[in-house]
């Protein structure tokens, strides 16, 4: 019996989308509120592009009377700017498959095995947007605590 046999029945769709529905604590004020610093987008692509685009606005030239008008110009300008997310990920070692496959064969429910997989991809959730909280300073992801 291996790790796939168990958990046949939950998809990587599955657990992409519990894993955008955890919630991101109010508190973490870089990422939520009315004005984040770094509001959340669901892309399914790590590459990114912005396009601008905008005209210029030319002044009139001053004529004598009696001469003609000058004839005006239109300039305008396009940017694009593309890059790519930085990627930000962590795993389980895959010792810790190994002893859930143990209790497995010894009897162990694989419901359990369901369940501690969406609690890992829970907590997988919120330590990503943890570092995206704290990626100006550096720090580590306070834990949060479960309330009863």
């Amino acid at each position: 019996m291996t790790l796939q046999d168990l958990i046949k029945d939950v998809t990587t769709r599955n657990l992409t989308v519990f894993a955008r529905a955890v919630p991101t604590p109010d508190e973490w004020t870089l990422t939520t509120g009315d004005n984040p610093v770094f509001p959340a987008f669901k892309l399914q692509s790590t590459m990114w592009e912005i396009r601008d685009s905008g005209r210029y606005v030319n002044a009139a030239k001053v004529r004598a009377c009696d001469a003609s008008a000058p004839l005006a110009t239109r300039e305008a300008w396009e940017t694009t700017r593309k890059g790519g997310l930085p990627v930000i990920s962590q795993k389980l070692t895959v010792s810790e498959q190994e002893i859930i496959l143990d209790e497995m064969q010894r009897g162990a429910d694989a419901e359990r095995l369901v369940n501690n997989l969406y609690s890992d991809t829970e907590r997988h959730a919120e330590a990503t947007k943890g570092r995206i909280e704290l990626a100006p300073s550096g720090g580590a992801v306070p834990r949060r605590r479960k309330s009863a």
